[in-house]
This record gives structure tokens, C-alpha cells and sequence, in this order.
């Protein structure tokens, strides 16, 4: 693999993880708010 690609995946892998933990919280909030 490239290191192209190893830059791409730990670009990729930050904002997942975040947005995917930023994302569930306040939803499940909202969900059970509403």
C-alpha cells in the first residue's frame, strides 16, 4: 500500500470515529428526548 493510501485511511479514520461518536450521543438524546 502506498502511503498515499496510509494518509487517506488516518484521514478518513479520525473524522469517522469522532463524527460517528459526536453523532450517536446527541441523537440518542434527541431520540429519547422526542
Amino acid at each position: 500500500m502506498p502511503s498515499s493510501s496510509g494518509n487517506d485511511l488516518s484521514k478518513s479514520f479520525e473524522p469517522t470515529p469522532i463524527d460517528k461518536a459526536i453523532c450517536i450521543p446527541p441523537k440518542t438524546t434527541s431520540n429519547t428526548t422526542v
